[in-house]
């Protein structure tokens, strides 16, 4: 009506469009707002074009900041300042600054290892080369392998009988370990429904907060979180149509875990026969069938990355069943935001470039590479002056690297395991190793320090705490750790 526009008219007014225009910028800014506000950045005056040429930089892929902030907002509260804090200083384009920031006490502590008793020249450097990139180019001419198809159904069928009686799953065994006999009714029926959920041929969804809140009165918390992870392990197996490479690779972390955070519940058979075993010869027999199909030349880009996109994205790429992911629905992932902002904490990527170079593997690594991780683009200028450009994948492997120390202050970088995925695992290490070894050559060539390398539980090993209250994630000793920026053990 402000514009006299009737359901018949054909042509529309200057003002009219630039009405529309002016009504849709209003309502980009208060969706903006509202989202803004959940991580306590409303009053910061950040406007719309600001956040739509960050998300630009992104390819518009800003998804697991959105998700998150939604998560947070009911299952970690707590962290959404930091969240919040984040977001604002990649809008603002401060974020290195922030993250490095060494007038702040716990970030010096976390870089102890790398730049202590320097003077402030000497610390920008080291500073610098911790946060180098060190890119390396490898290629090589892989064997296509094909597997035969799980048969999901079947599989699902045979292990529901095997932990079911007349059509009803028998968890008993589950009840006469220490932790969980003193389970009221309820809470047993509980477990055996999350327990059995993916195993039903119709699943539904779990709320695994609600879980553990009922459960939290009578279990530990890292009781809760293994049968979590069980439950979640099935989730995987059945319904994300996983390669059975990946399966092996989650029951592997899955064992792994429960072998060290709950040995009582590995020794029963039905997790040690029932699962374990069984799911692992029926795995073995698919793997046995494999055929090789063709060879194909494929060129590999390794890079150590602090980006905020790729760690933030590291529980989904390349493996989307890490606790990390930014997308999961329970609580595991309140320690994403470590990796992010913890400046002793960097991310060893594997990814593909998606163009063929026809170019040796010693001229690409003569060029000065730039790297842009947030449109997933490479520039390559030779020494000639020539330039190539290039996209590449998602990461195809990962490996947290952290800065640490050892006994009597030894500096220490803590490697944590290999997640792999579309690249055979075996050559995934070897690039990786390669990286490792680029890196610390570099670092000792300059006569700075001599690093140990850490890649298993060690007690004499002390890594510094979290900015995020619930800490971050540390594969090695499988858990959460560094809450409230306190230091912790290797152990």
């Amino acid at each position: 009506e402000k514009y006299h526009v009737l359901p018949n008219t054909l042509q529309f007014s200057t003002g009219f469009m630039l009405g529309v225009g002016s009504e849709l910028r209003k309502t980009e800014q208060e969706a903006l707002d509202r989202f803004l506000g959940i991580v306590g950045l409303k009053d910061k005056g950040i406007t719309f074009q600001e956040f739509q040429n960050f998300a630009e930089s992104w390819n518009q892929e800003i998804g697991s900041l959105l998700t998150l902030a939604l998560h947070y907002q009911s299952i970690y509260p707590e962290g959404l300042p930091l969240l919040g804090n984040i977001i604002e200083s990649m809008i603002k384009g401060t974020y290195a600054a922030k993250r490095y920031d060494l007038t702040n006490g716990l970030t010096r502590e976390q870089l102890k290892p790398m730049i202590r008793a320097r003077n402030n020249a000497e610390k920008i450097r080291l500073l610098n080369l911790w946060r180098g990139k060190f890119p390396h180019f490898n290629t090589v001419l892989e064997t296509k392998r094909e597997h035969n198809e799980i048969d999901r159904a079947s599989l699902q069928h045979e292990l529901r009988v095997r932990l079911s009686e007349e059509g009803h799953f028998h968890f008993d065994q589950l009840f006469r370990l220490e932790e969980l006999s003193n389970l009221s009714y309820d809470q047993r029926k509980l477990v055996i429904k999350v327990l059995g959920n993916y195993l039903s041929s119709e699943k539904e969804p779990v709320n695994f907060g609600q879980f553990r809140q009922e459960l939290a009165s009578s279990l530990s918390s890292e009781h809760i979180t293994q049968l979590i992870a069980l439950s979640q392990f099935f989730k995987t197996m059945f319904f994300d149509r996983k390669s059975p490479t990946e399966i092996y690779s989650s029951l592997d972390r899955l064992i792994s875990n429960i072998k060290d955070k709950w040995p009582e519940l590995y020794n029963l058979e039905l997790v040690s026969l029932d699962m374990d075993q069984f799911i692992r010869d029926q795995l073995n027999r698919i793997l046995e069938q494999e055929e090789e199909v063709e060879s194909q030349r494929h060129t590999y880009l390794t890079f150590y990355t602090d980006h905020p996109k790729t760690l933030l994205e590291i529980g989904k790429y390349p493996v989307s069943s890490s606790c990390q992911n930014f997308e999961s629905t329970g609580e595991l992932n309140k320690a994403l935001l470590g990796y992010v902002f913890d400046s002793h904490i960097k991310a060893l990527c594997i990814v593909e470039l998606s163009s063929r170079l026809d170019l040796p593997d010693d001229v690409l690594n003569s060029a000065k590479v730039e790297i842009d991780e947030g449109k997933n683009k490479v520039k390559i200028e030779l020494p000639s002056g020539e330039i190539y450009e290039a996209g590449f994948s998602r990461p195809k492997a990962r490996k947290i690297i952290m800065l640490g120390t050892f006994y009597r202050e030894q500096p220490t970088l803590v490697i944590e395991p290999l997640y792999s995925r579309d690249i055979d695992r075996q050559l995934a290490e070897n690039l990786m190793e390669e990286a490792i070894k680029k890196m610390r050559d570099a670092i000792i060539w300059r006569g700075y320090i001599k690093f140990v390398l850490v890649r298993e539980k060690d007690e004499d090993v002390i890594v510094a705490g979290s900015h995020n209250p619930a800490g971050h994630y540390n594969d090695i000793i499988h858990g959460e750790s560094g809450q409230n920026g306190e230091s912790y053990k290797l152990s």
